[in-house]
């Protein structure tokens, strides 16, 4: 009996720390299309990537300092009662073989093509990052 409970504990622990080691974000890709294009109809995340094909412009991030922002504002996503979406980009977070992906508006409304989300501060420093000299 006790070898049996050693046995279990020993493939909690394995499990566990397999699981830790999977949630720690190891990169950020975002692909974005220029804000200020305009389209004749709103652009949806199925069609993101064939709609501005061939102007979609790549960042990621790999410094452990970019990462652990990023890390940190994913706990900032909040429920939006929004049901459509005008997409400009998409951000991929990858924890190791895993990724998560949303796309985006200009405004900070993100989705996972099931919810719809704000997150206002992940936005801001996506903007930042895209357009270091601002807007204008």
């Amino acid at each position: 009996m006790k070898r049996i409970i050693i046995i279990f504990f020993s493939v909690l622990l394995l499990h566990h720390q397999s699981k830790a080691q999977n949630s720690r974000l190891t990169a950020v890709k975002v692909e974005w299309e220029d804000f200020f294009t305009t389209t004749f109809v709103a652009v949806n995340c199925d069609v993101f990537h064939r709609t501005f094909s061939n102007t979609i412009e790549t960042i990621n991030f790999i410094k452990q300092s970019d990462l652990n922002k990023l890390s940190t504002m994913t706990k900032g996503f909040i429920a939006a009662d929004e049901k459509n979406i005008d997409v400009r980009g998409t951000i991929t977070f990858i924890y190791g073989k895993i990724k998560v992906k949303y796309c985006f508006d200009q405004f900070g409304l993100f989705t996972d093509n099931q919810k719809f989300y704000y997150n206002k501060t992940l936005m801001a420093f996506i903007e930042k990052k895209l357009y270091p000299r601002g807007f204008y």
